[in-house]
């Protein structure tokens, strides 16, 4: 919990009494390899904070699964739309590896911005900075994955879930625009 105030203090500063309130609200969850957290067609109530391993949001399209967020350490995950609109999720949010997540519900959320201005801002500006994260992957050219050291992501995605992210297909698992047999192959 320490790593996430810490985090959140970064955005805005709170007052201990709304730091208190906040960790009142929050619980901690254990994730184990492949759990799910939320499915296609439940209702998300909970908005969780990483504090240790990944996540992936993915939706199926025909016959196949379309990744289409990762989350690692220290960002904020949900189905946006299902937790702010009540309504079933589109999608589903698989842990890739065990992870410790804290969360609060929605309804103790909104307590708390009700009560503690300065988190209704702080919840603003996380969000903003998420997704402003995700509108520069999504206008970001695919054409190559990310370096390695960006959370290690290289070595911690399963391959199948982020090649196509970032337009690598198989059977050959190489980038596109490389004609070059034996280039370019991961």
């Amino acid at each position: 919990m320490d790593q996430l105030l810490a985090h959140l203090s970064q955005y805005h500063p709170i007052s201990e009494a709304a730091r208190q309130a906040l960790a009142d609200c929050l619980q901690e969850e254990v994730y184990p390899k492949n759990g799910m957290l939320i499915s296609h067609g439940q209702v998300c109530r909970r908005l969780w904070f990483v504090e240790s391993g990944c996540l992936r949001g993915y939706y199926h399209l025909e016959d196949k699964e379309i990744t289409h967020w990762f989350g690692f350490e220290r960002d904020f995950v949900t189905s946006f739309h299902s937790f702010t609109t009540g309504q079933p999720a589109v999608e589903n949010i698989q842990l890739m590896e065990g992870s410790v997540l804290w969360s609060v519900s929605r309804e103790e959320l909104l307590r708390l911005l009700d009560k503690f201005h300065e988190l209704e801002r702080l919840v603003r500006i996380a969000y903003e900075n998420t997704t402003s994260g995700w509108r520069s992957a999504i206008l970001t050219p695919s054409s190559a994955p990310p370096r390695s050291g960006t959370n290690n992501c290289c070595r911690r995605l399963r391959l199948s879930w982020s090649a196509p992210r970032w337009g690598i297909s198989p059977p050959t698992w190489h980038f596109p625009g490389n004609a070059q047999p034996g280039k370019g192959r991961i």
